[in-house]
């Protein structure tokens, strides 16, 4: 089986395509059947692997398996068996590969240099895997005042709803989260909330505090707000991903690995921004 690798940076994650021929595969212990996968223009099943942030140094190993569950050899496009038929691939050697790859557009290669630069910060962040940060990395750096238009805003007050506020959660799938408590002697459901215009429903994180998502929110639109209404607007909040990174660089009690992560994930955007408008 000879196949081909595609990578498309809307979120960070690792793309790839494998002939229909094989019957399953098997990455890091999750199976795809073949016939379950979608296909691409060119009649190839397409597999996707998500990653965090912070893993992409990490290989993706891939086996491929018959219908006995055999499994198949491998081969590079150019020829030759992959060894132990196992393919590894991580998000920092396509990045590399852009990087060092004459021809390509510059947008890409900016694309593909703010991904290690946040993936090192997210490394350095979390304290995962800090002995593997990607080779070609640096340090990723952004003022205030260019984060300045992100910031959060509120406006507006309901009585039985306090603490509103919002915040962003950073795994293999970007989400933001609207919170907020309930005070004892109300009911949720006398409540009207809605986001973005749709309307949503709370789900209770414990006694008294709730939380509404918004997920997968891929790195062009890092800066595109969502506003969360509550009785029709009574009460109002505005938040992006980005509103994040600036409460992370201004807030005098971050530390500089924050910081980092923070500046990392707006230049990001931009990167990712300028290469889709293209």
């Amino acid at each position: 089986v000879i196949f081909s690798e595609i990578f498309r940076a809307v979120v960070i994650k690792d793309v790839k395509e494998f002939s229909k021929k094989v019957e399953n595969i098997n990455s890091n212990n999750k199976t795809v059947l073949i016939k379950d996968a979608p296909l691409n223009d060119k009649g190839y099943s397409k597999f996707s692997y998500e990653v965090a942030s912070c893993e992409m140094t990490d290989d993706i190993s891939i086996r491929f398996y018959d219908g006995n569950d055999k499994i198949i050899p491998i081969r590079y496009t150019d020829g030759p068996l992959v060894p132990e038929n196992c393919y590894n691939y991580a998000v920092e050697d396509y990045c590399n590969k852009a990087l060092k790859t004459d021809g390509l557009s510059e947008n890409l290669k900016s694309l593909a240099q703010s991904m290690l630069n946040y993936g090192m910060a997210s490394q350095n962040y979390f304290s995962y895997n800090t002995n593997l940060t990607p080779e070609l990395a640096e340090k990723p750096s952004c003022n205030s005042s260019d984060l300045e238009p992100y910031k959060l805003s509120k406006s507006g007050s309901v009585k039985g709803i306090s603490n509103p506020t919002a915040s962003l959660i950073l795994d293999s799938k970007t989400k933001i989260h609207f919170n907020f408590s309930l005070d004892s002697e109300y009911d949720i459901n006398s409540f009207r909330f809605s986001c973005d215009g749709k309307t949503v429903k709370p789900v209770k994180k414990d006694d008294n505090t709730y939380y509404i998502e918004i997920d997968n929110i891929c790195a062009a639109e890092l800066g595109d707000f969502h506003t969360l209404k509550i009785n029709g607007g009574d009460l109002t909040i505005n938040y992006s991903a980005l509103s994040y990174a600036y409460q992370a660089i201004t807030d005098v009690s971050s530390n500089d690995a924050l910081s980092d992560v923070a500046m990392g994930l707006y230049n990001y955007y931009i990167a990712a921004k300028n290469y889709f408008s293209d």
